[in-house]
Parts: C-alpha cells; structure tokens; sequence
C-alpha cells in the first residue's frame, strides 16, 4: 500500500512551519484519506488499510510495526495520542502504541490494549502529555502488534502529535506588528496569514482617543488575498469556486462604550451570499503609539453556512479617528467547528463609515444587554485550577484522551459548582483573542435545545399538545401513515418510519444529506413526511432522522400559528421570550437558521449558534432548575424528566447499544460499565455532528466539547465528573 514499505524502518521526518499558534498539529492521521503516507513499515505481519462502516483504519497483525516521526519546534508540550480496536489477542498479546523523545533511547507507552478488550469493535484511546526542552528536536511514534499468530490484529486509528508553547502565565507580546497603520492605510495585500496578537491589544495599549459609533459597509466585494483549504471533504471549494473565497456583503452598527465595541447587529444574519451567512460578536477598542493617531479596533465574527451549521471563526481590524476616517478593514479565518470543510482564508477589503447608526433608544437598550449578559456569565477559571481543587482529575488527558485531537478542538471544559473551568479556544494561528465570544454551532444539540424545550414549554402551556399527531399538524404528511404518530414519537426518533433500522444508515444516506443542505421548507417537508416508508408501529425502534426533528419544528410552528394567530414565529415565542431572555444569554440564541422562503421555517434540529457560557447554563438550568424560571414552572415537569433519565419508567428506547437511550431529543448513557458502579448510571447528554458533547452529570456537574474531527468519546469526562464527586453513589 501507498506510505507502507516492509523493508527496514526507516525515520524520516515531517517538516513543520511554526507560528504562535496556542497548538500547533505536528502530525494527524485517522486514515480516511484512503492512505498512510509518511508511514514506514516492517515486521513479521500483514499491513493494510481497511474499512468498517465508513470508518478506515490501518491493520496490523502478528509482529506488524508501523512508525513514523516529526520535527519538534522547540521546548514547550507535546501531546500524543493513539486508538486501538482489536482481535483475538491472547494472554501475552497486545497492541502497543510508543513514542520517543531522544531519537529511540527511550521508548514511552502511550497506549496498551490486551486480551478481554479485543471485541473487534470498540476503540480504546488514550493519549500521553510531556512537557520538552529544547534539547528535544524530534518526535517519533510506533505502533505494534505483540502476537505470535497471524489472526493477532490491532486496527490503529486517529494518531495524532500536537506541539504548544508552555504557557508561563504572561501576556505574550507581538515583538513586530504587520498589520501597522501604514499597512492598513496602503493598498498592500496579506501575503500570508498573520499571528492572532495582531488582533489583541498589547499590554501597552491604553484606552481609545477616538469614539466609534457608525455603520461599518463593505465597500467592494473581493476575493481573499489568501485562501488555503485543509481539508474539503464535500468538494466545496470546487463546488462554489471563488465565491467560497470571499466575505458576504455587510452593513454593521456599532456603539462604543469604553473599550467595548458592541454590535447592535447580533446573530446569524441572513445573505444573498450563495454559502455563506455572516455573525459578529462585541470586540473591543484601544490605542497604541505606533498607529500614528489612528485607534484601533477588533471584533470577532464567524461564516456560517447558509442551510448548515459549520462555523468558521475569524478577526476584523481596521483603524479609525474622530473625522470619521477609517482605514481598509483587514480580517483572518484560522479555525472552526466543522469536520468537513477546514480552511485558513485571510485578507484586505475597503469598507465605508456612515455616522448615522440607530436610536437612543435602540443604542441604549444594545448597551443594557450587553452589561447584563456580561454579568450572568459564569465566572471562569483556566482547567488547571479544576486539578488543584479536585485530586486525580487528569486535566492534560482530557478530551485528548478520548481520541480528540488538540488541534480539531475548539474549546472544552467542566462546570462544578457555578465556576467554569475552561480550555483556551486555540487555532491554527494562536489563541482566540475572544474566546468568551467565539461562536459555536449546535448542530445536533439543537435537537435537545429547540425541539426538546420547546415541546416541554408548550406541553406546560397545553397539556396533550406532545400526543397530538402528525397528520393533524401537518398537511403534508399523509393522513393514513402519520395519524397514529405523535410529535413527541417523532421527537423520539420512533416514527416507524424508516429505511433501515441499522444506526445510522439512514442518517448517513445521500438523500438525508440533500435534505440537510436544502434551504427551502416545501422540498424539507415533503422529504420528512414521504421519503422513509412506513415499516412499524410508533415506539418501537429507535431510527435517527434529523429530519424526524424537522417535523416537530413545524408541528410547533403550525399549533402556535392556528392557536395563536398573532404570533409569527414560534422559536422567538417558546424559547427566546419566555427563556433565553430570562437567563440572560448572548443575543446569539435571539435566531436559528432558517428556510430562504416566506414560511421562514427554523430547522429545530440543527442550526443555532451558542457562547460556551450559553450552553453550560442551558445545561446547569436543566439540571438543576427543575424547569421553573422567576418562580413560574416553565417546562412540562414529565417531559423534562423523562429526558434526563429521572423516570425509571420512561428511559426512552435503546439507541445505538445497550447502553444508550434517547429520549425527547436528549440521549443518555449507563456509566456504570466504565465507573464499575454496583448500579445503572444514566447520564443524560447532548450531541451534535462531527464531535460536540454536552454531558448533564446527576451529581450537578456539567462536562462539555466543542470539535470536529467525528469524535464522540467522552470517558475522560465521565473519569472527571466521577472524581468531582462519586457517581456510584448517587
């Protein structure tokens, strides 16, 4: 096979470019390219790639070995890890994953799966954390079989080798600005993608001379000075052609208050864009004594896909003074939340200052907000402090060690006891400068915060509303095959109808795709009432159809709308009014994608847009609220406990594995295998595609992450939650 020799282990190094990235990828490889390449090989055994499912990984039998190694950058910390699934492994047997940091001296193991862990199915994953001089100048990984037979097989998969500066607590400084004053005010492209200090304040910034209260417009349309795609696994680049390359068309207030830049402009915003949707979040302002009287701003903003949820998280910068001058606006793409389309795009373009912003009133009521969602956040704390307070939590190995490579994650952390230990949001380029801001798209988890809650909500409001069927709310759906579903049926994923019960065939399918990415509602909901063929009854299996949620959401939509005929929109009437607004959280939540038509349908399984903070108090009221806000019960208490496994007479149907339930758009989890508790301990949790979780632990602890490399591992957390405090015992 192509990167696989069997003649004598050779090393060879892969070279790496480093920048002041907060965690630098030195090597990653999960084999679904359909190659080993950098791989070298020898041994007594088979080597080859093969394919379960859709999954590819590298096989290996008998004394096979497969090795390869990277450049170090210098001193810092490097993480490495491996996942193993295996076979027929005996008493003295196991797969062997090992690194070495002096060139072979010394090997250190980072991953050993022997006999009784051989189901041929699961991955076991772990990962190791050194901290390195710079005497360190290499990094090499092998992995073996130890056998003695040809049917001893390890598969290897998700192999990673990540690098970051050791961070010493202090400010790192930007020793030589490119994006100066005489650059902004040139005509000068963006050669390359800059260091993410250029869009941080120095530590010897001071506040603003200036005030900038205006409408920001773009001016031209253009093509990125730089676009570098790291993966595009759907074609998109080639699909779109320059267009991908290139920002919506905008027109954004702003209001100064302080150092604060806020925008009155809030949410995913709609665009004539053919793939992109644009949001900005609250920057800040400042002044610095080489920007030659100008001041200085930067504000975070994401691109969204406009009938998806990928999000791709970048920086604006531009310079203005009190005459209403501003200079060119210059902006950088270096991460995001989306396991198929991965890209570092960065550029110029010229932009136009109108004074004329918005009312007293309208400014007034942004600033409010925004100081009273600044307030509610959860205080935060670095994840290191959660191993100080709490011994044995492993906070080096979190995520990572579950297979989460450190580069494909966007930020992760644990809630315990109202504080909020947080990772860094690290990119290919250094860290976020906002990482409270950084936006993250639900995905999935949509399924539990739509859908979920709003059904819950109106439940309280009409008891009864979630057995109504789907054929009485929908006219779209034929009256003989949906009457006998419910909408909470149809939230449950248990329709009956269905292609195969196999997990996630279905959901996985073409079609399913095609209605993913569809942006009208009368072609959505003609697929989700007549693609799948009626095959059983309701409740009795378990089938995942993001566009079964679909159908819920405009089940919800249509009883508000014959109920209630003054209202036009039943998310901003179930969810943001009565909820979102109450526990303060960012005007992100105020929208949720929707259908580029009149009906404006929300998707309700997917497309929100959250904080971090949003989604921990999302969770931490869940868990801890029993639905009530301001002393009024807000959700329907035998749905809410349902779905966080608090009946033991409705945990919903198996999912996936024994082991798994799903239960009005929540899934839940038995620890007990993996804690060795005496007793089941469901966990209920959130999951959104290519690798979110959200897990709401019963011992009021809440672990969560946002990535994209299709890991949904989560033991570390479960390892975490269990030393916080004892989940057997509950």
């Amino acid at each position: 096979m192509r990167g696989l020799t069997s003649t004598i282990l050779i090393f060879t190094l892969t070279a790496t470019t480093v920048t002041a990235a907060a965690s630098e990828s030195l090597f990653s490889d999960d084999f679904q390219d359909g190659n080993a390449e950098g791989w070298q090989a020898s041994g007594d055994g088979d080597i080859s790639l093969t394919t379960y499912g859709d999954n590819v990984s590298l096989r290996m039998t008998k004394k096979a070995l497969a090795a390869t190694g990277v450049a170090v950058p210098g001193a810092g910390r490097i993480s490495i890890g491996a996942s193993f699934a295996a076979n027929d492994l005996e008493a003295n047997d196991a797969c062997l994953m090992e690194a070495t940091l002096d060139g072979g001296k010394r090997w250190l193991e980072v991953l050993r799966v022997t006999d009784g862990q051989d189901d041929s199915v699961t991955l076991h994953t772990h990962a190791v954390t050194h901290d390195i001089d710079a005497t360190v100048t290499s990094a090499f990984v092998r992995a073996r079989v130890v056998g003695n037979a040809n049917n001893d097989t390890c598969w290897l998969d998700n192999v990673f080798i990540a690098w970051s500066p050791i961070d010493d607590g202090q400010v790192k400084i930007l020793t030589q600005r490119t994006l100066t004053a005489d650059f902004l005010t040139s005509d000068k492209p963006l050669s390359q993608p800059v260091s993410l200090l250029e869009f941080t304040p120095p530590s010897s910034a001071t506040a603003p001379n200036h005030r900038f209260n205006a409408h920001l417009t773009l001016d031209t349309v253009a093509i990125a000075d730089g676009f570098y795609a790291h993966r595009d696994s759907l074609n998109r680049v080639r699909q779109q052609g320059q267009a991908i390359q290139r920002l919506p068309t905008f027109s954004l207030a702003f209001t100064q208050q302080g150092r604060d830049l806020i925008p009155l402009n809030r949410g995913v915003m709609q665009s004539e864009h053919p793939y992109w949707e644009l949001l900005v979040q609250p920057g800040t302002v400042w002044q610095e004594t080489n920007d030659q009287g100008w001041s200085r701003a930067a504000v975070p903003f994401a691109l969204q896909e406009r009938a998806a949820n990928c999000t791709h998280n970048g920086v604006f910068t531009w310079l203005f003074n009190h005459e209403g001058a501003i200079s060119r606006l210059a902006y950088q793409i270096s991460s995001e939340t989306c396991a198929y389309f991965k890209f570092d795009m960065w550029g110029t373009v010229a932009v136009k200052r109108d004074k004329t912003i918005a009312t007293d009133a309208d400014i007034t009521a942004a600033v409010a907000r925004f100081e009273a969602h600044r307030k509610s956040r959860l205080p935060v704390e670095p994840l290191a402090n959660l191993s100080n307070n709490y011994r044995g939590i492993d906070i080096d190995n979190l995520a990572i060690g579950d297979g989460v490579s450190p580069t494909d994650l966007s930020v992760y952390g644990l809630v315990v006891d109202g504080i909020h230990y947080r990772s860094n949001c690290n990119t290919r380029h250094g860290a976020y400068p906002f990482c409270d801001a950084m936006a993250l798209p639900s995905y999935s988890t949509a399924k539990s915060i739509y859908a979920g809650i709003a059904l819950m909500q109106l439940e309280n409001q009409m008891p009864g509303i979630s057995q109504r069927s789907i054929a009485e709310t929908i006219p779209s759906c034929e009256k003989k095959s949906w009457r006998k579903v419910g909408i909470e049926d149809a939230l449950d994923m248990a329709t009956g109808h269905y292609t195969s019960t196999v997990f996630s065939i279905d959901e996985d399918s073409d079609a399913q795709m095609s209605f993913i990415f569809d942006d009208k509602h009368a072609s959505k909901i003609d697929f989700a009432c007549t693609h799948y063929p009626r095959k059983s009854s309701p409740q009795k299996k378990f089938v995942y159809h993001t566009s079964d949620t679909y159908l819920v959401g405009t089940a919800l939509s249509n009883i508000l709308a014959k109920q209630q005929p003054e209202i036009d929109d039943a998310y901003s009437a179930l969810l943001v009014n009565p909820i979102w607004r109450k526990l303060s959280l960012s005007p992100l939540l105020d929208h949720s994608k929707r259908t580029y038509d009149q009906r404006a349908q929300p998707f309700a399984g997917y497309g929100l847009t959250f904080e971090a903070d949003d989604i921990i108090r999302l969770a931490d009221w869940l868990g801890t609220g029993e639905g009530r806000l301001d002393d009024e019960q807000i959700l329907d208490t035998r749905l809410l406990n349902a779905s966080l496994q608090r009946d033991d007479n409705d945990r919903g149907l198996a999912a996936g594995g024994e082991n798994f339930r799903y239960n009005n758009g929540f899934w839940a989890l038995n620890v007990a295998s993996i804690l060795d508790c005496p007793k089941p301990v469901w966990v209920p949790f959130m999951s959104g595609f290519g690798g979110i979780t959200v897990a709401l632990f019963p011992n009021d602890t809440i672990y969560y992450y946002f990535s994209d490399n299709y890991t949904h591992r989560w033991r570390t957390g479960i390892r975490a939650s269990h030393r916080i405090r004892n989940l057997c015992e509950l």
